[in-house]
């Protein structure tokens, strides 16, 4: 029986240990509470000193995310409407099932969990399953998968569990789309359109380079666009919602992407990428398999 998902609200992603290396004998109730939980490691920090605000050494920002992390079990309101996302060898989706559990003499904050269900990564979209590069939520423990930062993974968990999307998400902007795709994706998406206009991308990651994202040579000149393309070559960065720091990138390093902040200097934005994305049949095929797991109707008002 599919477990009742109406309810829930509220999505956070969940690291279990280092690197998630926990996940598996914690959610399979091989822990000391002998049956599916997860933990958190924030130190000697009890329940209690939560509650009162008694810090304990934690920097304002791994407080908030314990004093989460306790809530959503502690409250009975709260855990009725909270999803909790950990992802390593599956996705799994989970809920919490009771309230915190502390032992003397061991720091851990134990939480027992209902499975919701799982899925293997094939199974759920690319965003979904590639969430480990998104920088905010890996870096932490718990962490809110939000409307703000995070619209497209909240789409793409919306799919998984059957939920239908919020109407807000119908708009106008087609960044809605695009938002939808995760950052390897979003580089594939440039690199298609780059080599369906007869460039040679020699790679679809820049790998170490610490600005660049792409190479495009072009054996003649082209210009796509305003984007010109000759022997020589062009790098590019491609990011999408992204707030850049003013003055960090490159004058030689063309940006790609969709609502970018803070640029500094005009960048091929959402506008450029659905011109070429239209004018280009089998980067449109691709952009539609890709999104396989969106809403035709939506993908319709872009497309």
């Amino acid at each position: 029986m599919r477990a009742d998902t109406s309810k829930l609200q509220l999505f956070y992603y969940h690291k279990v240990g280092r690197g998630n290396a926990q996940a598996k004998d914690w959610l399979s109730g091989n822990n000391p509470l002998e049956r599916p939980a997860t933990v958190a490691f924030f130190g000697p920090i009890t329940v209690d000193d939560i509650r009162n605000l008694r810090h304990k050494g934690l920097k304002p920002e791994q407080f908030s995310q314990i004093q989460e992390f306790v809530s959503t079990a502690n409250d009975p309101a709260k855990r009725d409407q909270t999803c909790i996302l950990v992802v390593d060898a599956k996705v799994w989706f989970l809920k919490a099932a009771g309230e915190i559990e502390e032992r003397k003499r061991d720091t851990r904050k134990m939480m027992p969990v209902e499975v919701i269900l799982t899925r293997e990564l094939n199974e759920v979209p690319p965003i979904l399953a590639g969430i480990g590069s998104n920088q905010y939520l890996v870096r932490g423990t718990y962490r809110r998968i939000s409307e703000e930062k995070n619209r497209g993974n909240l789409k793409a968990i919306y799919s998984v569990l059957e939920k239908p999307w919020e109407q807000r998400w119908y708009d106008d902007d087609p960044s809605g789309l695009l938002e939808c795709l995760s950052s390897v994706q979003l580089e594939t998406l440039v690199a298609k359109i780059l080599e369906t206009h007869a460039c040679f991308v020699p790679a679809y990651r820049g790998g170490s380079q610490k600005y660049v994202d792409l190479f495009a040579f072009s054996d003649r000149l082209i210009d796509i666009d305003g984007l010109e393309i000759d022997s020589s070559g062009v790098q590019i960065q491609v990011k999408g919602g992204a707030r850049l720091r003013k003055g960090t990138l490159p004058d030689d390093v063309h940006l790609i992407g969709y609502a970018c902040e803070n640029v500094g200097r005009p960048y091929f934005d959402e506008g450029w990428l659905f011109a070429q994305i239209n004018a280009l049949p089998e980067v449109q095929e691709w952009l539609r398999r890709s999104l396989y797991w969106v809403p035709e109707d939506f993908m319709r008002m872009y497309l």
